[in-house]
């Protein structure tokens, strides 16, 4: 039995994936314990951190520093999750091997 918002979650992950819309931090950012952005919507507010959209993927971009390699701080682009087991199809695979083996005549009924 799964709740029904472990059902919510799981959906995307086992049913139909979506695309993934958050900033996934970079190796240069300073997080939490929690993998967290520290000190992110602060900063967004006062101006230090600066969302840019350049060819469809966003940044957070650290605008203090001034080498390249460490300014960037978050990246989001479109991306999905991958299916890493398709439960429909093992479970048709399945429930076709069952009914193959079934021998006898047999009616379906309501």
């Amino acid at each position: 039995m799964v709740k029904d918002i472990q059902a919510r979650y799981l959906y995307d992950v086992v049913v139909k994936p979506s695309s993934i819309d958050k900033f996934i931090p970079t190796s240069a950012a300073k997080l939490t314990k929690q993998g967290n952005i520290t000190g992110l919507k602060s900063n967004l507010k006062s101006g230090r951190y600066k969302v840019v959209e350049s060819h469809g993927t966003k940044r957070i971009i650290d605008t203090r520093v001034k080498k390249s390699d460490k300014r960037v701080i978050a990246l989001k682009e479109n991306k999905t999750r991958n299916l890493f087991y398709d439960w429909y199809k093992e479970g048709n695979q399945g429930i076709d091997l069952i009914i193959t083996q079934i021998k006898g005549q047999y009616t379906i009924g309501k």
